[in-house]
């Protein structure tokens, strides 16, 4: 038995299939997210678990380093999954599914940050973590 013919049965509308592809598209790009977060989030912990305990800074190196190349691979896997969303939008055009075809059925963020507003919620974000250490 191929892969295709594990995979379960799939209508053959158009939308349907665009709308499950792109559903399971962004639950990827949500899932990447949240684990470039929570590896941020570990990493940034490091120094402040060491200082704690007065732990020396050799003592916790590997760990960062490890924690860092973790995120590091993490953004790797998320610049691929960005790739992928730009190789299915030219296929969306290709096939005929304008963006606004989609409708309201799929929870895609309507709203795009400028930069200012990314670096804004990055500094607000950091400025309440500090506040709780």
């Amino acid at each position: 038995m191929n892969v295709l013919e594990r995979l379960e049965p799939m209508s053959n509308d158009l939308h349907e299939v665009a709308h499950t592809l792109a559903s399971r598209l962004y639950a990827a790009e949500e899932a990447i997210d949240s684990a470039v977060q929570a590896a941020a989030d570990l990493a940034s912990f490091l120094p402040i678990a060491g200082r704690s305990v007065g732990a020396s800074a050799f003592l916790g190196q590997d760990a960062m380093e490890e924690a860092s190349a973790g995120i590091a691979t993490l953004c790797k896997a998320r610049r691929h999954l960005v790739a992928t969303h730009a190789a299915l939008t030219k296929a969306q055009i290709r096939i005929g599914l304008r963006e606004e075809s989609f409708g309201g059925f799929i929870d895609k963020p309507r709203h795009r940050a400028s930069a200012r507003q990314v670096g804004e919620a990055i500094r607000a974000t950091s400025y309440k973590s500090t506040e709780n250490t």
